[in-house]
């Protein structure tokens, strides 16, 4: 009886896998919504045609965007970076980080309306060196809240424990245009000598643990973590180096989800 059980235990999470993989389908299929982070490691004011075209080339295929690293505060590059990117629509939050490192956050999505921002920089000096913002995002009936902060590599476990924190409370804030789908990414610096993982965002999924980095280092510094009511949709995730090395330090990190 008990290996009747512990067989059809096994054939039920091989179903669930199946049902949940989707391993086949590919960033820009139908019915698909898919996710991108990328830190160019420092976007200036005049950056060369050749890298602006670099990075949209990048990130064109993409449905939503999250960019970090845009040092140029006055904005000019990343608009530049959009105006390449058409039938995308594009945020940039206000400037993040301290007198020398200043930076500012690029949203850039399409297939989804921009529903509402909130910007939490009064947590700034409390909990975090560079202060979280989120947008809501909305297409048809599905709604998708994204959660981004730049964290200070030497304290991401408090910083990381102050954002699990803030996103459960306002998730348990919200009484109307309920959010169910959310998700926390950027430079969160999780990994090798920076952290090591313990209870924060425990029952989130941890979609990627590849190396993010161009060096040989195998640290997944860029993360994306979805909620368990995305989970459901969650396809596959995946590290991307750009063909040219110079465009950025890092590796752009993305996540597929059918919906």
């Amino acid at each position: 009886m008990r290996s009747f059980i512990f067989f059809a235990l096994i054939l039920l999470a091989l179903g669930c896998i199946a049902l949940n993989g989707n391993s086949d389908l590919i960033v820009g299929d139908e019915g698909t919504v898919s996710i991108a982070f990328w830190d160019l490691g420092g976007f200036v004011q005049d950056e060369s045609n050749e890298r602006i075209q670099a990075v949209a080339d990048m990130i064109i295929s993409y449905d939503v965007i999250v960019l970090h690293g845009l040092t140029d505060v006055s904005g000019e590059s990343f608009e530049k970076i959009c105006s390449r990117l058409p039938h995308f629509e594009c945020k940039l939050t206000p400037v993040r980080g301290d007198m020398s490192k200043k930076e500012r956050h690029g949203f850039i999505y399409k297939k989804f309306s921009l529903e509402s921002e909130k910007d939490f920089a009064y947590l700034l000096t409390k909990d975090y060196l560079r202060a979280p913002f989120s947008v809501t995002l909305k297409q048809n009936d599905f709604k998708l809240r994204l959660f981004t902060v730049k964290m200070d590599e030497n304290n991401v476990r408090n910083e990381l424990r102050a954002l699990d924190q803030l996103v459960t409370r306002e998730g348990m804030s919200q009484t109307e245009n309920l959010v169910r789908n959310e998700v926390v990414l950027g430079k969160l610096w999780a990994d090798c000598e920076h952290y090591e993982m313990g209870s924060e965002f425990a029952s989130w999924l941890w979609v990627n643990d590849k190396d993010t980095t161009l060096d040989e280092q195998e640290c997944s510094y860029d993360r994306i973590i979805i909620n368990h009511n995305l989970k459901k949709y969650f396809v596959k995730s995946e590290a991307i180096s750009a063909p040219d090395k110079k465009t950025s330090d890092y590796k752009l990190v993305y996540a597929l989800f059918k919906v």
